[in-house]
């Protein structure tokens, strides 16, 4: 990938992030708890930050694929990338709750031990902040990509996620009278994979290996989200779409600024720790009664001051530690081998 599609990547992320945020800590707040002033309504649209998430997710998960030798370099990539600045998220953000308090979101120390599998989705544990439900979809995600690699079809993805989304959009738009768990949705991606799998597609077309079969699935996942959403939710989904497409081929430079670039970087880390961080501050102003001119730039401020270190000083430099563990591991190394069954570079 060229420097200035990098930068226009991390761009995307950077603006889900920034527009994630804006709705929970404006629009989501003021629904669950009340601001004292008014709030507009177009920061209820910073929803469309986690759908572009999503693509990004896609976007950026098949390209590592392409780019492991063994399936377990992949499981490891993926571990060493969430794992460290997740954990610290968790802790903080419990922490943070539990001194300051937040009516309803309150974790004890169960919930918090569990959570920081990341699987407290599936087992039916709250999450310590709700943004996490999130990666409940990217850990399902993440599995079937690694199931495609090791069981060689990546070269054939295109032709089963025809299948994949077909079947997501007949399940969401006859709704059978057999209900569905939130489990099964979530394992199997019915809400999102359509985004998932148009990030994929934009990653076709940005590496020059997009077919016919590419363009008829991308066309394939607007049809299921018109299946699920109404036309105005489709609309904004379609910007997005829009918003992707210039993005990887170049033609929204804007994205490769250094504001944006820059909460890019910081985006996991800001996602992570916005929310209910977020919320118990803004609490925290109301009962002191702080001026919001001035209590709600201190907020996001430190939600943003608090991911920069977050992403400088565990992060970046936990990722590190983990992958030049793995690499210099002998026995980490014997396992990746042994688990070796199709590199991932073959069916490509």
């Amino acid at each position: 990938m060229t420097k200035l599609r990098l930068l226009e990547l991390d761009g995307l992320r950077g603006l889900a992030a920034l527009v994630v945020v804006f709705y929970h800590l404006f629009f989501q707040y003021n629904r669950n708890y009340g601001h004292s002033f008014p709030i507009p309504d177009f920061f209820q649209y910073g929803y469309y930050g986690v759908h572009l998430f999503f693509m990004v997710s896609g976007f950026v998960i098949f390209w590592t694929l392409t780019n492991c030798k063994r399936p377990f370099d992949f499981i490891w990539s993926r571990f060493s990338r969430l794992y460290p600045v997740y954990w610290a998220a968790v802790m903080i953000t419990f922490s943070v709750v539990a001194v300051i308090g937040l009516e309803g979101r309150e974790s004890d120390w169960f919930d918090m031990l569990v959570n920081l599998t990341m699987l407290q989705g599936y087992l039916g544990v709250p999450h310590v902040d709700g943004v996490y439900w999130t990666l409940t979809l990217e850990l399902a995600f993440y599995f079937w990509m690694f199931v495609f690699l090791v069981s060689g079809q990546l070269r054939r993805i295109e032709y089963w996620l025809c299948g994949w989304v077909s079947i997501a959009a007949l399940l969401t738009y006859y709704k059978f009278s057999v209900p569905i768990s939130g489990n099964v949705m979530n394992f199997f991606l019915l809400k999102y994979v359509e985004l998932f799998v148009a990030g994929i597609c934009f990653y076709k077309i940005w590496s020059k290996e997009a077919s016919l079969i590419t363009y008829l699935l991308i066309s394939l996942t607007v049809v299921s989200l018109a299946a699920e959403y109404p036309s105005h939710i489709v609309l904004g989904l379609l910007g997005l779409y829009c918003l992707f497409y210039l993005a990887v081929t170049s033609r929204l430079s804007i994205l490769a600024s250094k504001v944006f670039t820059f909460f890019g970087v910081i985006s996991y880390s800001l996602y992570l720790i916005h929310q209910n961080i977020g919320y118990a501050l803004i609490n925290y102003a109301y009962a002191v009664e702080l001026p919001m001119a001035l209590a709600m730039p201190v907020v996001l401020l430190t939600c943003i001051v608090l991911a920069t270190l977050l992403n400088k000083l565990i992060e970046v430099p936990g990722s590190r530690y983990l992958r030049v563990l793995y690499n210099n591991s002998e026995r980490l190394q014997r396992v990746a081998n042994w688990l070796q069954r199709q590199p991932a570079s073959s069916p490509q």
